[in-house]
């Protein structure tokens, strides 16, 4: 075959190849051009407003669209990942992204599948991981329900709180439906020197065996967790006369009211009177009913920097609670009172005229 072809230096020849030889040279020389084609318009990529932005910038910009995607979009699968997109603009984007570790340290659980879960932990190098589990189906209602972890989610997890990843989380949320909550808590058994941020959230109110209590209580005990700022409950009861956790800033229980998963609100009082750095406090429906006395004097403590203050209990309680903290720093003040008595708000009225 006898054809018009060009040389290294784009000088043009005649060659008679063969036809399989000849494709072959031809898409050796489409390869060249494409390839030439692709660095112009790199080039002039170089040239637009956006190109001078330092990788610093970009980075950033980056960071905060996809946090804003995961704000905005929800439980929706496509949506956790979605902003991946913006490393698939150009060959500049692509490598600041890869290079900004912080990118790839939200790990969503069942959205990411095992082979790209095992990428992100690649590409997050040694950035401290956020790790977030919760899987939403559609029900006959048209309504959402949490479901109960897969064996391959469950490996996952294992292998993001395997010892080595556990101790890069920063932050750690869990929610859990009807079952498979205590294979999950029972991974919780290494320290996490990163850590700051716990959330445990059990939607069905199921029981949950001793051991993985156990596994909890024990984690938020270890001496290596001494970061943990903030920890959020539902429907979870941990045995709070056992509780010491002085770092606390902030602290939020709440419960459906199941009488079994409810506290002593003495017992709860004996492991806050240890918290003095909390900034906010919510208890919410979580409190064993308790007979009102008005009589009963309980000896008071100290909360210097407690500034928010959220009671959703029943009446009883909330003046327990009220009577029994000092809060000179408070700023914000919710209660949530059932069953009002005239006596009550009295107490109520004289309470919010003292603060």
């Amino acid at each position: 075959m006898l054809f018009h072809s060009a040389d290294a230096h784009g000088h043009c020849m005649d060659v008679d190849l063969p036809a399989p030889q000849a494709r072959e040279v031809l898409e050796e020389e489409v390869s060249r051009y494409t390839n030439h084609i692709c660095d112009l318009r790199s080039r002039i990529n170089s040239l637009a407003p956006v190109s001078v932005l330092h990788s610093e910038i970009l980075c950033e910009i980056f960071l905060r669209a996809a946090r804003g995607v995961n704000d905005y979009e929800g439980r929706h699968w496509r949506s956790k990942y979605g902003w991946i997109s913006i490393s698939h603009v150009c060959r500049h984007w692509r490598s600041v992204a890869l290079s900004c570790s912080v990118l790839w340290s939200e790990l969503h659980l069942p959205h990411a599948s095992h082979e790209f879960l095992q990428e992100l932990l690649v590409r997050s190098g040694t950035a401290p991981l956020t790790v977030t589990y919760l899987k939403w189906e559609t029900s006959g209602w048209g309504g959402h329900a949490v479901t109960a972890p897969t064996s391959l989610e469950q490996v996952a997890m294992a292998m993001i709180l395997g010892s080595y990843h556990l101790e890069r989380v920063r932050s750690l949320s869990l929610t859990f439906g009807h079952t498979g909550h205590d294979e999950i808590l029972r991974l919780l058994n290494g320290p996490a020197p990163l850590l700051e941020s716990l959330d445990i959230t059990c939607v069905s109110m199921s029981d949950i065996s001793s051991d993985a209590y156990d596994c909890v209580h024990q984690f938020i005990h270890h001496p290596e967790t001494r970061r943990l700022r903030r920890l959020e409950l539902y429907n979870l009861t941990m045995r709070w006369s056992t509780i010491v956790l002085p770092q606390l800033t902030h602290l939020n229980i709440r419960s459906e009211g199941r009488f079994t998963l409810l506290v002593d609100v003495e017992e709860l009082m004996s492991s806050i009177t240890y918290m003095n750095n909390l900034e906010e406090l919510v208890i919410n429906n979580a409190l064993k009913p308790k007979p009102f006395d008005m009589s009963t004097v309980s000896n008071t403590f100290a909360l210097p920097r407690l500034h928010t203050l959220s009671i959703q209990e029943g009446c009883s309680n909330c003046v327990h609670l009220l009577n029994r903290l000092e809060v000179p720093s408070l700023l914000y003040l919710n209660l949530g009172v059932s069953h009002f008595s005239g006596s009550i708000r009295s107490w109520l009225t004289q309470y919010r005229r003292r603060h």
